[in-house]
């Protein structure tokens, strides 16, 4: 269990026979497998349990990939509408369909008509509500297959990051990282960082990605942007650790108000229910 390792690496750090190769640490590098993921859409919503209010088109198509970025879509994906205030999404959805889409989900009515070849239409209630639960079904929940350990505050989380990663690579064991300074499958095997806290269908993409190369554990920033807009929603968390609370420094386009912000920053604790294997650091 994640609890136990962390020990664990304490007793070794304070062991006189412990010796860490500081030149070694982390520095892996090797070739990136990509895993492969196909099911048809029907599968998709029965996987996920999304109940949709209705749906159009071929529910046997096969779905390749997930999208929310209709600039980042492929053939053969699922594209996920959320559509910004005031924008009916449908601009997204015929650049997302132009690039290979087969099947959009939306939480508008939109004539298939529209949609170019999109092969089929599911309308749901809340886009965003669904995201990263799609998302989850589609990877396979990855998070269950690793040691997840969220670290949430206002400043520190970057720092605290790095140091809890070198602390599980001292270890011997495989450990990813998503922050702010790049997304790292393990060792120094790295994308770039767009955000702190990757969107759902990133952070589920990445987390499967680690679990298709033997990565046993993953440092995670969650982010209080990341948290009120439900990237973490389905990420199973082992460890959750809090460094610090400062109201000085508001994103007010993300929280409401401090109130809001501070709501927010606490939903990483929420699910952390489970005595025996949950572990809250503050």
């Amino acid at each position: 269990m994640p609890a136990k390792e962390l020990n664990a690496a304490a007793d070794s750090l304070n062991s006189t026979s412990f010796e860490l190769d500081i030149d070694r640490l982390g520095k892996s590098k090797g070739q990136i497998l990509e895993p492969k993921f196909r099911m048809t859409l029907a599968e998709l919503l029965d996987e996920s349990r999304v109940v949709p209010i209705a749906v159009y088109g071929d529910l046997e198509v096969h779905v390749t990939g997930i999208q929310n970025d209709p600039k980042e879509v492929s053939s053969g994906d699922l594209f996920i509408c959320c559509a910004a205030a005031g924008n009916d999404g449908i601009c997204y959805i015929t650049e997302a369909v132009k690039r290979g889409a087969v099947a959009v989900v939306s939480d508008k009515e939109i004539d298939l008509d529209e949609t170019l070849e999109c092969k089929a239409l599911v309308i749901v209630e809340d886009t965003d509500l669904v995201v990263p639960v799609i998302a989850t079904s589609f990877y396979h929940n990855p998070s269950k297959a690793l040691s997840v350990i969220g670290i949430s505050g206002t400043y520190g989380k970057t720092t605290t990051a790095h140091l809890v990663k070198a602390l599980y690579e001292a270890m011997g064991l495989r450990t990813g990282m998503l922050g702010s300074l790049g997304y790292y499958i393990h060792g120094e095997n790295k994308f770039e960082a767009t955000e702190s806290t990757p969107d759902a269908v990133a952070v589920q993409r990445l987390m499967a990605k680690m679990v298709h190369n033997g990565t046993e554990a993953v440092v995670m920033e969650a982010s209080s942007h990341g948290l009120a807009t439900g990237r973490c929603n389905e990420v199973d968390f082992d460890i959750a650790i809090f460094t610090n609370l400062k109201t000085d420094d508001i994103d007010f386009t993300s929280h409401k108000n401090e109130m809001d912000y501070r709501n927010n920053m606490g939903k990483l604790f929420e699910r952390m229910v489970d005595p025996e294997r949950h572990r809250k650091k503050l």
